[in-house]
């Protein structure tokens, strides 16, 4: 497969997302790039050239999970950092969080000793509004530190939290810190662990571009290859801000697959953009129940609010899987 039939069938499988693509390359290119897939469309060998490129890149994808590109510096760039960290340095984090959990010292408190790389790939997977919570009691330097290195949607959303932030109850803050604290702890006993998950998100974030048939070809050929990795990305794959992508009607039916008191946890500390979305897809009835639960769920924890949301993603994928939901741009 030449480069120009492998990037057109590949463009091809974005549908409408393509054209945003071909705009930002070079005249040139993007003819030769509109010819092709002209030439591809409609013909047998397309869905042959486009599962090729796209194990080619899974392929790629696993690979750069196993190494580690020479300019660390870059936003997002945690994962990296922590998957290349030291045996010493490593031992030395677990030996002072071990310290730290025997002599029950404050778990607020210790957030400011962590390295910003271990934190910052102990937040990547968080709620903006959790990670706004925990950088609030960081110095100034650590928390633009532990930012950097998120990535860019991630860190902007973040620091839109902070400028509007409500601290939780003390003992909410303390669990969501404990939280926190025990996912680097795990990192830091299994750096390597780091680089596996950056591997699922930058696959996930990929399938996340692709037509609903081309997600299915590819987590089917990534569940015969590497079934773990498949099962991680599947997790990753769908989000609770996905609800905002949504059309109505799909928004609808996500919704009908859980009750009032688990979605009240799932959109709790979400955008205003996701619960306007959910908000808008409720009968008067359904909205009334909604409004209920969430002014009487008090404290809760973080597990609790993840058990919902975990929920509410597994309905999306179902769902998705089975061809029952059409996004914004389908």
């Amino acid at each position: 497969m030449n480069p120009i039939s492998k990037a057109a069938a590949l463009l091809a499988s974005l549908g409408p997302a393509a054209e945003e693509v071909l705009k930002r390359l070079q005249t040139e290119q993007a003819t030769a790039l509109r010819q092709a897939m002209r030439q591809l469309s409609g013909t047998a060998e397309l869905a042959a050239l486009q599962q090729q490129a796209l194990l080619e890149i899974q392929t790629l994808l696993q690979a750069d999970g196993q190494t580690a590109p020479a300019n660390i510096s870059q936003s997002g760039s945690a994962a990296v950092e922590v998957g290349t960290t030291t045996a010493v340095e490593a031992a030395q984090l677990r030996q002072r969080l071990q310290q730290a959990e025997q002599t029950r010292e404050d778990a607020v408190r210790l957030l400011t000793e962590i390295p910003p790389t271990f934190l910052a790939a102990a937040l990547n997977e968080e709620q903006p509004r959790i990670i706004a919570i925990v950088v609030h009691h960081l110095s100034q330097e650590q928390a633009a530190e532990v930012l950097r290195r998120l990535p860019t949607d991630l860190r902007r959303e973040t620091s839109l939290r902070l400028a509007q932030l409500q601290l939780p109850p003390p003992a909410v803050l303390q669990s969501i810190v404990q939280a926190v604290l025990r996912k680097v702890a795990l990192l830091a006993e299994n750096p390597e662990l780091a680089l596996s998950n950056r591997q699922a998100e930058r696959t996930a974030a990929l399938l996340r571009q692709l037509e609903r048939s081309d997600r299915k070809e590819v987590l089917a050929a990534l569940e015969q290859s590497d079934p773990a990795l498949a099962a991680r990305v599947k997790e990753l794959l769908y989000r609770v801000d996905d609800l905002v992508r949504l059309q109505d009607r799909s928004v609808q039916r996500v919704l009908s697959e859980v009750d009032s008191r688990t979605l009240a946890l799932a959109i709790k500390g979400t955008s205003e953009a996701v619960r306007d979305k959910v908000r808008k897809n409720l009968s008067r009835r359904a909205k009334e129940a909604l409004d209920e639960e969430m002014e009487f769920l008090g404290g809760v924890t973080q597990t609790q609010v993840k058990e919902a949301q975990k929920q509410l993603t597994d309905a999306m994928q179902r769902l998705d899987l089975a061809g029952e939901l059409a996004f914004e741009n389908e």
